[in-house]
């Protein structure tokens, strides 16, 4: 158990707490005495089969045993790496993946309905939608943005995430530990413009001024705040819900939208994962040193092609409500 506390306590800062709430849960109620106390140096390939074999006798499903499996994996790499305890990976057996599950993706028709019913939020909310359409972004990443994150080139700046760790707002790394750069469309960056001129505006009635530090999503008028997480969640819901839209589509399906339609038009899908953010790498270099002169060009393709969407359906959401 030292080496899986180890590598809890050591995670604290990359992991999301709702991920790190799992794995937690996982070392108290799922590894049992017997395994937890072995040596490192005393496990083999059948300790693993034994403890899987178990849990499936405690009637754990695939999904749950796999995050067993994600944990005590993660603990060991860490163990040999950082601590020098002699482990070979090959006796590291990996029980049967569970099945996944089918990604919900929002249609074309519940945009439309979403983005005009969320007007009713506010101005923030809407472009919240269109950003996270626009660009595939995390939800707490999309929190994270502040007015200082946007070049005048288009190019967002992504290279932290807002997470509500025991009710505590924080900033931290993206999931993946690695900052990246996203080219937004122009309609898109127009927005972004327009939304912070309204920003000013407001601030300029109560003598303040807009600080380039501000989050442009925030809780506080004076933007030094961000939405809350769960905040977006409930918002989405209450939409969904009011608008009878698929109950398991959550907010991740704009981000799984926008993965889909870059998909469905051949893009290459290294290039996809590196536009959103979905770690290749074994190593801690952050994704901004390998944004190369050819990278930028087929980002700026796909930021069009998404943008070229997103505008056919606002059109669509114009027309239904005249």
């Amino acid at each position: 158990m030292d080496v899986i506390d180890q590598h809890l306590a050591a995670s604290r800062q990359t992991l999301a707490p709702g991920t790190l709430g799992a794995y937690d849960a996982a070392r108290k109620l799922h590894i049992p005495a017997g395994f937890g106390k072995k040596r490192v140096d005393a496990l083999t390939a059948q300790s693993f089969r034994d403890l899987y074999a178990w849990l499936g006798e405690q009637k754990l499903s695939d999904a749950s045993i796999w995050k067993v499996y994600a944990l005590l994996s993660g603990a060991l790499t860490r163990a040999v790496r950082e601590h020098g305890i002699g482990f070979e990976s090959k006796l590291m057996v990996t029980p049967k993946k569970p099945v996944a599950k089918k990604r919900q993706l929002a249609s074309n028709a519940e945009l439309v309905w979403m983005f005009g019913a969320a007007a009713k939020f506010g101005d923030d909310w809407p472009f919240l939608f269109r950003l996270a359409c626009a660009t595939g972004m995390r939800r707490g990443e999309l929190l994270a943005v502040r007015w200082s994150s946007l070049d005048d080139s288009g190019l967002l700046y992504v290279n932290a995430g807002i997470v509500a760790d025991e009710g505590v707002l924080r900033s931290k790394t993206t999931k993946t530990g690695e900052s990246r750069y996203v080219q937004l469309d122009n309609v898109t960056v127009e927005r972004w413009h327009a939304l912070k001129r309204v920003h000013e505006s407001r601030l300029r009635a109560v003598d303040i001024p807009l600080s380039d530090d501000m989050y442009v999503f925030a809780s506080l008028p004076e933007g030094t705040a961000p939405i809350r997480p769960d905040r977006v969640t409930k918002v989405w819901d209450m939409l969904r819900s009011e608008l009878v839209i698929n109950p398991k589509l959550e907010f991740r399906g704009l981000r799984n939208w926008h993965i889909s339609t870059l998909d469905e038009l051949g893009y290459d899908l290294a290039k996809i994962a590196r536009r959103v953010g979905h770690s290749q790498q074994n190593s801690a270099t952050a994704m901004t040193s390998h944004y190369s002169l050819a990278d930028r060009k087929v980002d700026a393709k796909m930021a069009r092609a998404v943008g070229c969407r997103l505008d056919k359906i606002e059109r669509l959401r114009e027309r239904s409500t005249t």
